[in-house]
């Protein structure tokens, strides 16, 4: 197989404080605070991986949890190719809240978008998400803790599997799909194009 280059659109979506912006700084900086501001707005992160001859491009937006920035988020669903709704596991509320980003997203996004919930502050304490929530709404579970780094690689390193599996799939579909036809012009077809006017 030939080296391939791919670049996926990520974002991460949840309610104010359940750790978006402290899982985007322990992958991409191997970083961890206690006092993380959050995110006004929008931060964009950029990482790339490499999987066996593919370079893969994670472009990860971050986007903030606050009400007020809710009717600006739409423009930055567009194109994303997977999403990572984040909820806190200490505080059952922002599992709600990650139910009410899914409604949402789900009138921006295609159907193929990669779906993980992401269950952030593992160090806390386990939490089991109902199986049919996720089966019903074609989602992948992963918990992570921001904090010690737990499962955060990981995470990320099954979006790019996913994603490129995903893209994969499709241009070998293309590939057969597409039917090349060559016509070959025998000499009688040129002389009788060239005697024209």
């Amino acid at each position: 197989m030939k080296e391939m280059s791919l670049t996926f659109k990520i974002i991460l979506l949840g309610d104010s404080n359940v750790g978006k912006t402290s899982i985007l700084k322990r992958y991409s900086e191997d970083t961890f605070s206690e006092q993380q501001a959050p995110t006004i707005g929008l931060a964009f992160y950029k990482k790339v991986v490499e999987r066996k001859n593919i370079k893969i491009t994670l472009e990860i937006w971050d986007t903030a949890g606050q009400e007020k920035f809710k009717k600006i988020a739409p423009i930055y669903y567009r194109n994303a190719q997977a999403v990572l709704i984040c909820f806190d596991v200490s505080k059952s509320e922002t599992l709600e809240g990650a139910k009410r980003w899914l409604e949402e997203i789900d009138k921006y996004l295609s159907s193929d978008c990669v779906k993980f919930l992401v269950g952030n502050k593992q160090d806390k304490g386990d939490f089991e998400v109902d199986q049919t929530f996720l089966e019903n709404n074609h989602m992948k579970y992963i918990q992570t803790s921001a904090k010690t780094g737990h499962n955060v690689d990981k995470l990320f390193r099954r979006v790019a599997r996913t994603l490129a599996k995903t893209k994969i799939k499709k241009m070998e579909s293309l590939d057969q799909k597409t039917i090349i036809t060559l016509q070959v012009q025998g000499p009688e077809e040129k002389q009788k194009k060239s005697l024209c006017c």
